[in-house]
């Protein structure tokens, strides 16, 4: 498990929070909020571009390598792999907060 204080050095700010209750599958997360997995060896960021009027989908802006997504056949693929990309993901879908290694999401403080 990696702790918040690792993500605060990973980044090398203090500036950000976890959310609570934001590890939830049913929790709606506000625009800017920030996606983290986080292994020891490696991790994921993303951040949240809005959110669906009926609260079903989250959009995101993510930078994602050649091994791709987690849910990739979910959105369009001609987007690739290798670069930053918008996506789109069910709330509570594998590619968020049932992802192994979600952490929660994260807001800056301002």
């Amino acid at each position: 498990m990696v702790t918040e204080h690792e993500i605060w050095s990973a980044i090398a700010s203090s500036d950000i929070s976890l959310v609570e209750h934001s590890e939830r599958n049913d929790f709606i997360t506000p625009k800017c909020d920030i996606f983290v997995w986080r292994r020891p060896s490696d991790g994921h960021t993303d951040i949240v571009t809005g959110v669906s009027a009926d609260k079903k989908t989250i959009y995101v802006l993510e930078s994602i390598g050649s091994s791709g997504g987690r849910e990739e056949d979910t959105f369009n693929k001609q987007q690739g792999v290798d670069k930053v990309r918008n996506c789109q993901y069910k709330v509570g879908s594998k590619a968020l907060s049932r992802h192994k290694d979600f952490k929660g999401y994260h807001r800056l403080k301002l």
